[in-house]
């Protein structure tokens, strides 16, 4: 058994938002999410990265610092993604009509997801279109 990091935790909430607004976007017919899987893909390769990454051990404290700068970009880099899926699936949210009842729960879905991925990297959730609600914390 392992015990889920944070960056284990945010790839988990990420592939359920690309997967929920993928189906959001299929039942619409948004565009935008054709390429879903390849943004699954990249989105683990990074996350692969950031997890082979190690701390230096080295005395040299100029090793030292470069790995941890290696760390730092990376991670950075991993967020970056993140949120550019988080911003994506927002945008998807808000094209979905509120009164479709199919969507209702996939909405509810995502927005529980989009909670968790948010909270992973301490982001606040965007602002809500009037009239729609902000999902529960």
């Amino acid at each position: 058994m392992h015990f889920p990091t944070d960056i284990n935790l945010l790839l988990d909430a990420i592939r359920k938002v690309i997967d929920l607004s993928t189906e959001l976007a299929e039942l619409h017919a948004l565009p935008g999410w054709r390429q879903h899987a390849h943004h699954q893909r990249q989105f683990k390769r990074q996350y692969r990265i950031v997890q082979r990454l190690k701390h230096s051990t080295s005395k040299d404290e100029d090793k030292r610092q470069a790995k941890l700068q290696d760390i730092a970009e990376a991670h950075g880099t991993y967020l970056e993604l993140a949120e550019d899926h988080l911003t994506r699936a927002e945008q998807i949210r808000q094209k979905v009509p509120a009164s479709c009842a199919l969507s209702e729960g996939l909405l509810r879905e995502l927005d529980e997801f989009m909670t968790h991925a948010n909270r992973q990297i301490d982001r606040d959730p965007p602002p809500r279109a009037p009239g729609r609600a902000h999902p529960p914390q």
